[in-house]
C-alpha cells in the first residue's frame, strides 16, 4: 500500500490542488531525506527506501 498522511493544519493557506514538497527542491527552498528523517525520528534510508516515484500525489480535504 502506498499512502502518506501530512498534517497541513498549521498552514492557513493550503488548498486542494496545491503541489507540496515533501523531499526535494522547489525555488529556493529545499528538504532533504536527513532532514525529514530527523523530524519523524528514523533514519535518511527508510525515508528513501519507502519512496515510490509513479505515486500521485493529491492534497485531499
Amino acid at each position: 500500500m502506498n499512502l502518506i498522511m501530512v498534517d497541513v493544519t498549521d498552514i492557513p493557506d493550503a488548498a486542494t490542488g496545491d503541489e507540496v514538497v515533501l523531499l526535494g527542491k522547489q525555488a529556493d527552498d529545499s528538504i532533504t531525506a536527513d532532514q525529514l528523517a530527523a523530524m519523524i525520528g528514523t533514519i535518511n534510508y527508510e525515508i528513501v527506501a519507502r519512496l515510490d516515484p509513479p505515486a500521485p500525489g493529491v492534497l485531499v480535504e
